[in-house]
């Protein structure tokens, strides 16, 4: 669900791979390994080796998950 909230927002293909975490407060994940492909040039587009998202509460009271915060490193 996470990856395709992400790709929605991104408008193009988010993978996250690796190690994955997820938060309980504030209500988020982390990871080790976040892409986002271009599949018609075939290539990454973005690739960051550790990331950290934060959710909306609110909205994911109501099984709506809404990414408030994205960190990339």
């Amino acid at each position: 669900m996470v990856e395709r909230t992400l790709s929605d927002a991104v408008g193009l293909p988010v993978r996250l791979g690796g190690d994955f975490d997820v938060h309980l407060l504030p209500p988020g994940a982390s990871g080790t390994d976040f892409r986002v492909l271009d599949e018609t040039a075939k290539a990454e587009v973005v690739r960051s080796r550790a990331y950290e998202l934060e959710l909306e509460l609110l909205p994911l009271l109501r099984r709506d998950l809404r990414v408030d915060h994205l960190r990339l490193e």
